[in-house]
């Protein structure tokens, strides 16, 4: 009969392995979605490309916001729905059912650069965005395994896994966009390619990844749910300071990142190559901190204690990249420091959230987390395109703002759990 001891060496160990498995996939995942992004603003921007023909600059900068809020939108009522339902029928169902949803939804996107369709680029974002989720699934995931110590560092595999997937994907889809390197190279490459892996992702879930949920949730599941997640998290007497928090600093950072490629390629002229450069350069970056720096600072620093002092810094750090105009070897100098002070934030953030709530509701209190976040990231894409027509830094002044307010709420939060 085993000690203990014993079995509790078995339990770490089996929780080990299922962290890099999960890491494995996140990884795959982002790899698929990183060689995307550097290709949505020259697709839409650079009128050579056969889209928006006859379009100003300012309307077509209009339609690729529009075409990031569609995806969002549907991210905000499919990832709370997802988290539930893996709570409901376990974590690798789920995650199975959003990988082919990509594979789909990626097949559709190449098709429909291939017959300039803008339609059918619309509905292949909103898909992915509506039933392609799988970060809050997980998310989920690393929340099982973990004990309330680890999660930070834990959840930190999430960005490690992004940054590195990010860097490998950006610079494949870069390359694999670029018709000047090899002739038969276009903007519909990058799609099958992700598409394929994506498949192969399929089989890699289906044959290892494990079972973490130990307790199913039979809770009643709703696309409304995003609804009443919403409701829940701004009224909670508990968590609704936190919650607002974390929408605040998020809208400010999805403004910066989504308009991101739009402001390289107007101050820089940076076409797909380059903008997918500087995204494997946060890429590296995210990767350095959620692999090197998170963990030695959630040993070191209570996540609660550690946000009072990274949010103002993340705010800060905005306002440093206003400061390169027309060289942009400046902007790579100040990235790094905007980059650190979130990829140390955000996880702590969830951190705090998952330690306040009960187990078997983890997959749904980070569903309410990821329809926050898709809350926030509606907004910028649909009302930006704006500001950034008239300054192209306006995406900086709006993540210092929010950040701010952001560190406002939270230290209004801060107070009243040193009281509760």
């Amino acid at each position: 009969m085993k000690s203990t001891l014993e079995i509790a060496r078995s339990s770490a160990r089996e929780n080990k392995n299922s962290l890099w498995l999960i890491f494995v996939v996140i990884f795959i995942e982002f790899l698929g979605f990183g060689a995307t992004v550097p290709l949505f603003a020259p697709l839409f921007v650079e009128p050579e490309h056969g889209f928006l023909i006859g379009h100003g600059e300012s309307g077509r900068i209009m339609w690729y916001g529009l075409l990031l809020g569609f995806f969002a939108l549907g991210q905000f009522f499919g990832s709370p729905f997802l988290g539930a339902w893996s709570d409901r029928v376990g974590r690798k169902n789920v995650l199975l059912f959003t990988i082919l949803i990509n594979v789909f939804a990626y097949l559709l996107f190449a098709y429909g650069i291939y017959i300039k369709s803008l339609w059918i680029l619309f509905v292949s974002r909103t898909i992915a965005g509506l039933l392609g989720s799988s970060l809050p699934v997980m998310q989920s995931a690393i929340a099982d395994v973990s004990s309330e110590e680890d999660k930070a560092k834990n959840f930190g595999i999430v960005g490690i896994a992004l940054g590195t997937g990010f860097i490998i994907g950006a610079l494949l889809g870069g390359t694999l966009s670029d018709a000047s390197l090899v002739e038969w190279f276009n903007f519909s490459l990058p799609f099958l390619f992700v598409s394929a892996l994506s498949f192969a992702n399929f089989f890699f879930v289906l044959n290892n990844f494990p079972s973490t949920l130990s307790v199913l949730n039979k809770s009643k599941l709703t696309y409304l749910k995003a609804v009443q997640n919403i409701n829940r998290a701004f009224t909670s007497p508990k968590l609704k300071l936190m919650f607002l928090s974390i929408y605040f600093m998020t809208l400010g950072f999805s403004f910066f990142l989504q308009y991101l490629p739009v402001n390289l390629e107007i101050k820089f002229g940076y076409e797909q190559s380059g903008i997918a450069l500087a995204v494997a350069y946060l890429g590296i970056w995210v990767a350095i901190t959620q692999g090197l720096i998170l963990p030695w600072i959630s040993k070191a620093v209570n996540p609660w204690k550690l946000l009072v002092y990274t949010i103002p810094l993340f705010a800060f750090s905005y306002l440093l990249l206003l400061i390169p105009q027309e060289d942009d070897l400046l902007f790579y100098v100040f990235l790094p420091l905007l980059i650190i002070f979130q990829s140390v934030t955000y996880p702590n953030t969830l951190a705090i959230l998952s330690n306040v709530s009960e187990k078997s509701i983890q997959g749904e209190i980070i569903g309410i987390n990821q329809s926050v976040h898709a809350l926030s990231g509606i907004l910028p894409p649909l009302v930006g395109w704006i500001f950034v027509k008239e300054n192209p830094d306006s995406p900086m002044l709006a993540g210092c703002i929010f950040a701010f307010v952001g560190w406002i709420v939270y230290l209004m939060h801060y107070k009243k759990s040193q009281y509760d």
